[in-house]
Order: structure tokens, then C-alpha cells, then sequence
């Protein structure tokens, strides 16, 4: 089957724009769980209201049961549709499943469930977020988006950005 990607709507809509993303920042939480942070640009967000599209939303973004996650500089990078795609009929997800059933490792689509429960119910999936300059693709069982309120951008004139560097 051909891999088809699938734009992720999110709370503020779809995030479209080389510029939607910026100021990423990825953290490892636990060996399995990563949080990438940064900020939306409201104008690249289809949901946001028209009084909120000069804001910059800060977001951060976990991924659980993290198998694979790779970096790649977004202009060598043209598969995605939007900048939060779900990869549907994964091919690397399929050569990650055929490894763990060939070698019999067993962490593939196995999990805890909402209730802490351990189950072969969880399955994994396979995202791209692509920033700025960055795209992250990574295969996890979920992801956890947080969206914090809107910040007003604060605009200063040259004269006031030399002062403020002759300050410091």
C-alpha cells in the first residue's frame, strides 16, 4: 500500500506554512516519552480567530511510547502535507513491526492503556512535525498537544531594540 499522509487537525485547526512552527525545543521526558515545545503562529493555524492571528501560541507536544524519532532539515524533507501529519500504511512503521516480529522483541504496538493496564491493544503510529527549520518524525503509541493562551507580539522600533542592546 502506497503511505498516505494525513493532515492532523488540531484545537487551533490544521498547521499549514513553512512558518507555522518556531522555536522548537525537543526534550527527552523519560527514555520512551519526548516533548517537543515552541510556538504556533496564529496567522498559519485555520481555526484561530481573526483578533488572535497576530499571537504567537506556545505549545507543547509529547509523544509516549516512543520507538523511532529522527531530525531532518526541513528542505531536504517534501513528503508532508501539512506541518502535524499522521503517516498512514507506514512503511518504516511496517519494517519496525517486522523486525520485533521477526526478532521477537515484543515492544511494538504493546502498551499501557488510559487505566495503566498493559495491553497488545495499543498500537502504534507513525508522525511528522515539521518547524521551521526541523522536521521530527516519530513513531508513538500517542501524543498529548497542549495549547497555552495567545501572547500578544510586542513590536519595537530600531532606535529602541539599539537602546536596549546598549544596555546590556
Amino acid at each position: 500500500m502506497t503511505e498516505k499522509f494525513t493532515p492532523i487537525e488540531t484545537e487551533v485547526g490544521f498547521l499549514e506554512g513553512r512558518d507555522a512552527i518556531y522555536y522548537p525545543k525537543l526534550t527527552s521526558v523519560s527514555d520512551y516519552e519526548y516533548c517537543i515545545t515552541g510556538q504556533l503562529n496564529g496567522y498559519n493555524c485555520s481555526k484561530v480567530a481573526d483578533k488572535d492571528k497576530e499571537a504567537d501560541i506556545p505549545f507543547s507536544l509529547t509523544f509516549k511510547g516512543v520507538l523511532w524519532l529522527t531530525l531532518q532539515e526541513l528542505d531536504f524533507y517534501v513528503d508532508n502535507e501539512s506541518c502535524f501529519d499522521l503517516i498512514e500504511n507506514s512503511s518504516k512503521l511496517a519494517q519496525l513491526r517486522a523486525h520485533d516480529k521477526r526478532t521477537g522483541i515484543g515492544k511494538i504496538d504493546r502498551g499501557y492503556d488510559k487505566n495503566g493496564k498493559f495491553s497488545d491493544e495499543i498500537y502504534h503510529q507513525h508522525f511528522v512535525l515539521a518547524t521551521y527549520d526541523i522536521v521530527y518524525v516519530v513513531i508513538a503509541q500517542s501524543y498529548n498537544l497542549v495549547l497555552e493562551k495567545p501572547k500578544s507580539r510586542t513590536y519595537i522600533t530600531i532606535d529602541e531594540a539599539l537602546k536596549l542592546g546598549k544596555q546590556s
